[in-house]
C-alpha cells in the first residue's frame, strides 16, 4: 500500500480533506489489515496530529550498489503509524529505496 504526494489546492487547505484521505489509509492499519505504515514526509506536524510518530531508527538499502549505508529516504522525517506493532531496535534494511 502506498500514498504519494498528498497535496491539497491552496484554496482548500485547512478544511480537513488531506486528513480524510490519509485517515482512510490508516484505517487499514487500525483494522489490522496492515501492521504498520512507514513513510517519509516533510510535513511532520500534519502527520503528528493524525497519531504518527517520528522514527529514530537507522534505515539502509543494501541493494544500492553506490552507497548501501546512505539513508534510503529523501524527506526530512521518517514516521510510522502502527497498531500494536514496533519496529526492531536495530538497523533496518529496506532492501530498496524508501518511498
Amino acid at each position: 500500500m502506498g500514498i504519494a504526494s498528498v497535496c491539497i489546492n491552496a484554496e482548500h487547505r485547512g478544511l480537513g480533506y488531506g486528513a480524510i484521505l490519509v485517515r482512510s489509509a490508516f484505517d487499514l492499519i487500525d483494522s489490522g489489515e496492515f501492521p504498520i505504515a512507514l513513510f517519509q514526509t516533510s510535513v511532520f506536524n500534519f502527520y503528528k496530529k493524525l497519531g504518527c510518530t517520528a522514527s529514530n531508527h537507522t534505515f539502509v538499502n543494501s541493494l544500492s550498489g553506490v552507497s548501501p549505508e546512505k539513508p534510503p529516504f529523501q524527506d526530512k522525517y521518517v514516521m510510522t503509524y502502527a497498531n500494536n506493532f514496533s519496529l526492531p531496535n536495530e538497523k533496518i534494511d529496506l532492501l530498496g529505496n524508501g518511498y
